[in-house]
């Protein structure tokens, strides 16, 4: 995957932004009471409801690199109408079906 414009921009003109970004990436992604593959869904389903395209297929991806199956994605998805409506759940459940 091709790493966004907003991360070359914060390695380009602010990298103490972007490590401290990362960082904290770093620590938030960790297991704990969630793990890694919980996480990845909770930030495809907001990036879903936000209608965050880029969002929607990087976390599609690494929900499903962290063992995610496409009903977990579509379950999550589906609960963005409750917050979102109609056009975050376009967004999601386009991107599990285009999802490899």
């Amino acid at each position: 995957m091709e790493i966004p414009a907003w991360l070359r921009v914060l390695e380009r003109d602010t990298p103490k932004v972007l490590k401290r970004y990362q960082a904290l990436e770093t620590e938030v992604m960790k297991d704990g009471a969630l793990n890694r593959k919980i996480k990845e869904i909770i930030l495809l389903a907001v990036s879903s409801a936000i209608r965050d395209q880029e969002g929607v297929q990087f976390h599609m991806a690494q929900a499903l690199k962290h063992g995610a199956n496409k009903r977990e994605i579509i379950e999550a998805v589906e609960v963005t109408l409750l917050s979102s409506g109609i056009p975050g759940i376009i967004m999601g459940l386009t991107a599990s079906e285009e999802a490899k």
